[in-house]
């Protein structure tokens, strides 16, 4: 008997203890996993309507936020529900969750424009003091998707569609991302979103709405307060794709959202830069409505450009880059194709030298910053 007693009086402490240890705060998790991400020069707020649990989820109605600049409000948010699924604590007021739905939102910003997306998925989610360390990211996951997105742009009533908006964060060191990646695909633009004229995608030969896709993909550096831009892609059937490639380091923003000062960007120091260029037919069709506006063939257009290349570039003072710039230029006016710009420093230079010998020895800075440009 005095066995069974023992054994009910141990059973009821250890539910008490277990209750009590793993009780879930629901209004906690929410304002944790609601929690702006603070930014420079703006103040974010949310709101929260009725929260709730069901099960092991956590359930946030009618969420509102509101974004100001210089205390003026300039967009404004709206999500009917958001279901945070199989939260739990972790301890010192974070929370995690196998994933979050967004259902039913809607942003505007001031007069002019309005995003409406039916719902957002996020898959695992963790939030984390992000005042520890100066890294504006008090919520992190692993990856955020969002359907069928409509922008409506008021000031043109034009409505831009999206087929999907898609984040992605990986190689996590403490909580935090060290890279990403992120696409936009199927950005639907009417014609009618840009205005008539000799120079607008009509006079061009575009009878169908444009269609692009944006792809980005980086990596943090948070011991040198740098980034790698590895690629952002702007592409569209019949225009062409623009990519970009990006590498800095010591941006003093990166983690510095408090108290930014401006002057810090001279520190910034520049690694590299790539610009490319691919053509799909949009190159052809500016030329060929330049030709035609002055009444001669492409060809010869393209060739009296050539032509006048090198004088036009002669205030460079710089032999070698011009001849090398007039070149390039001149075989994608010829030709349309591929036209790539690098910037390789052989030393990393900060923004300051680069402005030193911009005002002191312009036509070194092609050599000091090592640019080259090639066509093919």
């Amino acid at each position: 008997m005095n066995t069974l007693r023992l054994a009910c009086a141990s059973a009821l402490v250890f539910l008490a203890c277990s209750g009590g240890a793993y009780a879930l705060d629901a209004d906690a998790a929410a304002k944790a996993f609601l929690t702006p991400a603070k930014s420079a020069g703006s103040e974010t707020s949310v709101t929260m309507g009725a929260v709730s649990e069901e099960g092991s989820d956590v359930v946030v109605k009618d969420v509102m936020t509101s974004a100001k600049v210089d205390g003026e409000e300039t967009a404004q948010g709206v999500v009917a529900e958001v279901r945070f699924k199989n939260v739990a604590e972790t301890g010192d007021g974070q929370f995690t969750a196998s994933g979050a739905e967004y259902s039913d939102i809607t942003f505007s910003v001031q007069d002019k424009m309005e995003i409406k997306i039916p719902k957002i998925i996020i898959d695992d989610l963790r939030t984390r003091n992000a005042d520890s360390d100066k890294i504006p990211m008090p919520v992190v996951y692993k990856s955020v998707v969002g359907d069928n997105l409509t922008l409506l742009v008021k000031e043109q009533n034009v409505m831009v569609n999206v087929d999907q908006v898609r984040f992605a964060m990986d190689d996590f060191a403490n909580d935090v991302p060290s890279s990403g990646n992120m696409s936009i695909t199927g950005i639907d633009i009417p014609l009618a979103a840009f205005p008539p004229g000799p120079n607008s995608p009509q006079a061009l030969g575009y009878t169908e709405n444009l269609v692009f896709d944006i792809n980005a993909k980086g990596r943090a550096r948070y011991d040198t307060a740098g980034f790698s831009l590895d690629d952002m892609t702007i592409s569209a059937d019949t225009i062409g794709s623009l990519s970009l490639g990006l590498d800095m380091d010591n941006y003093p923003n990166l983690m510095n959202t408090e108290n930014p000062n401006p002057m810090e960007m001279m520190n910034v120091v520049l690694n590299s830069i790539r610009l490319k260029y691919v053509d799909d037919s949009l190159a052809v069709r500016i030329l060929d409505m330049m030709a035609k506006q002055q009444g001669i063939e492409r060809a010869q257009f393209a060739q009296q450009i050539s032509m006048a290349l090198p004088f036009m570039l002669s205030a460079i003072n710089n032999q070698e880059f011009q001849n090398e710039v007039a070149t390039a230029a001149g075989a994608f006016l010829t030709d349309p194709g591929t036209i790539e710009v690098n910037v390789m420093p052989e030393k990393p230079m900060s923004a300051a030298e680069i402005m030193g010998v911009a005002q002191s020895a312009p036509h070194t800075l092609p050599d000091q910053l090592n640019v080259t440009i090639e066509a093919r």
